[in-house]
């Protein structure tokens, strides 16, 4: 990932890596799906740019953001009314491309 991100000259800049999972009643973690690759400028931003060079990777991100889940441990479940419920979790991974990081 990193040699494609800095061929394409992203550099100087956070990359993100989207994924989304749902945590079970019993708090166990299933049903990975990788998303997007983005990138931003700053690491506490909401919003970023897409990365559309990883598209044609879509099925090797998906592999594993599998892996990862399968080595997570049980959540905390999501409650609805007191009561443990299945909950969607989006989240990603982010690290910084390039030399001394800003310090935020």
């Amino acid at each position: 990932m990193l040699t494609k991100v800095i061929a394409m000259g992203d550099t100087a800049k956070y990359i993100r890596v989207c994924f989304s999972f749902v945590i079970a009643a019993d708090g166990s973690p299933y049903d990975p799906h990788f998303l997007v690759i983005g990138s931003t400028q700053y690491g506490k931003s909401a919003g970023m740019r897409l990365l559309k060079y990883f598209d044609a990777d879509k099925k090797y991100y998906e592999g594993l953001i599998k892996q990862m889940m399968a080595k997570m441990t049980f959540w905390k479940p999501g409650l609805y009314n007191g009561v443990p419920v299945d909950s969607r979790v989006e989240d990603f991974l982010q690290f910084w491309v390039g030399i001394n990081p800003p310090i935020n």
